[in-house]
């Protein structure tokens, strides 16, 4: 028996495991929007001739003379399918839930590897300077969200897998930190599960690893299950708490 969830998820890798996870036991969101991450960075709404918000992908992944006429052509395609998916999403007025730019794997790579670049031992690099250096690279994630807080009747935001190495903890937690707390400043709502999956230390537990084949990165079909569930019962005390205060 399939249940609708009556929200739409907006998200990158992460969000196709919830969305498979969800699926296979039935429960669906009414728009499934997900994407690889590079779809996302840089990314932009614009508004067309008609008044409408488009979804458009960034120009450097328009770049022919890059990336080889293929696969702009298949960016181009795919591109094409988000931007339907958000229009329609919008014109239903759903909530939104998302993860686009909630898992700081890359930002703690491209700091430390940039650090190790100019012969630095990244994992040295202090939590005040990562939280200074995340402000700027979350910008245009910011911009995304404001479109989605503009669009949408409410935005929540979802953490994905933590999957830090100890040495680099404070690094992937100040991350987490300076973007929950912007998005919080923009109104929109963090459903913080990292305690639900981790221990102390919020580092992911090794039962949602994929087992076989571990990437290190993504969590198993488990932990897209869960978060699939908590969102749904998120959404059910969101309305509950909604039609409470209009009592």
């Amino acid at each position: 028996m399939k249940t609708v969830i009556e929200a739409a998820l907006v998200g990158d890798s992460h969000a196709s495991v919830m969305i498979k996870s969800g699926e296979a036991r039935g429960l669906e969101f009414r728009r499934a929007i997900a994407a690889a991450a590079p779809n996302f960075i840089g990314a932009e709404f614009t508004t067309a001739q008609d008044g409408r918000t488009r979804f458009q992908i960034s120009s450097l992944r328009q770049d022919e003379a890059l990336f080889g006429a293929e696969r702009t052509e298949r960016f181009a395609r795919k591109a094409a399918k988000l931007d339907v998916l958000f229009r329609q999403a919008f014109d239903l007025r759903l909530p939104i839930y998302a993860n686009v730019g909630m898992t700081a794997i890359h930002f703690v790579r491209d700091l430390t590897t940039a650090a190790q670049a100019n012969g630095q031992d990244g994992t040295l690099i202090s939590a005040r300077i990562a939280r200074a250096a995340a402000r700027d690279y979350i910008a245009g994630y910011l911009r995304f969200y404001g479109t989605l807080v503009r669009m949408a009747p409410q935005v929540t935001c979802v953490f994905g897998p933590t999957r830090f190495l100890p040495e680099n903890r404070h690094i992937w937690m100040a991350y987490d930190q300076v973007m929950a707390g912007h998005l919080a400043d923009m109104g929109i709502r963090i459903l913080d599960l990292r305690s639900a999956f981790g221990g102390d230390d919020l580092l992911l537990d090794r039962r949602y690893y994929k087992d076989p084949g571990d990437d290190l990165v993504h969590a198993n079909d488990r932990w897209g299950l869960e978060v699939v569930q908590a969102i749904r019962k998120d959404l059910a005390e969101a309305a509950q708490s909604m039609a409470t205060d209009h009592i």
